[in-house]
């Protein structure tokens, strides 16, 4: 494990990393932890199960503030992400005991594969609208439904959602985000936000384990944690400001970088 800088460059390195993971996290949908991890482990040398707990610990910063951020902008339905996150905690549950029993490599490739062709689909459709000079923006509008339907879908998608993270120790969102956007027709903005929100309870319980089983660093989280704070603030404030189409390669992109992290981890 390398020795932490304190200086103040190395500081003010550490709030720009933070910050920038943050800020490209929320806008994405997902944790962070595809950012958080690599910067513990290859950059500041803690063995894996340090890095993911220290990870772990940052991400709840970036969906807590997140959160917040987007309930602020009002581009989230509370009661979607409620709905979603209810049945996600338990299927998490399922999904880990049920990791004894299956390949959770196998999961992972599988996952890596769909989330990453996910993300190249965004990045096509972003590449052929801007080719053809129009418009992409096929999702339906911001309007929540609570038709009965509607809630079985949300219910369907925590579920499955639930199922991978618990399954391959990810947070869900990098899962959640294509499922909203395909299931429940959600526009990618409404998507991002709702899965940001529907996160958070898992990512602050999973962060509480790691402090409880001493694999957070402390002295790491409190390096990352406050630019990722700034960033976690910041990014729903791009979002709301921005264009889907703007949107669309930045989450295509992390989709990507999501999928291939599963299928070589």
């Amino acid at each position: 494990m390398r020795e932490l800088n304190s200086d103040p460059v190395s500081l003010l390195l550490y709030f720009i990393m933070g910050a920038a993971a943050a800020v490209i996290a929320t806008m994405s949908g997902v944790g962070g932890g595809v950012f958080f991890v690599p910067m513990f482990s290859l950059l500041l040398g803690y063995p894996i199960p340090l890095a993911v707990g220290t990870s772990k610990g940052v991400v709840a910063v970036v969906t807590s503030f997140g959160s917040i951020s987007y309930l602020r902008e009002k581009l989230v339905n509370p009661s979607d992400a409620l709905v979603i996150a209810s049945s996600m905690i338990p299927s998490s549950i399922v999904g880990a005991f049920l990791v004894a029993y299956v390949e959770p490599r196998l999961i992972e490739v599988m996952v890596g594969v769909f989330v990453m062709l996910y993300g190249v689909r965004m990045l096509y459709r972003t590449f052929k609208s801007l080719k053809g000079g129009q418009s992409s923006s096929s999702q339906s509008s911001d309007v929540t439904s609570t038709s009965r339907r509607d809630t079985i879908l949300k219910v369907v998608a925590g579920v499955i959602a639930g199922l991978v993270a618990g399954l391959t120790g990810t947070g869900g969102g990098a899962i959640l985000v294509p499922i909203l956007t395909t299931l429940l027709r959600m526009n990618l903005k409404k998507a991002v936000a709702t899965s940001t929100l529907a996160i958070f309870p898992g990512s602050v319980a999973a962060a509480l384990v790691h402090a409880a089983t001493d694999t957070l660093v402390y002295s790491a989280w409190t390096l990352v944690a406050p630019g990722a704070l700034m960033g976690a603030v910041l990014g729903p404030k791009i979002v709301s400001r921005i264009r889907i189409a703007l949107m669309r390669p930045i989450v295509g992109i992390v989709l990507i970088l999501v999928g291939i992290r599963l299928i070589l981890s």
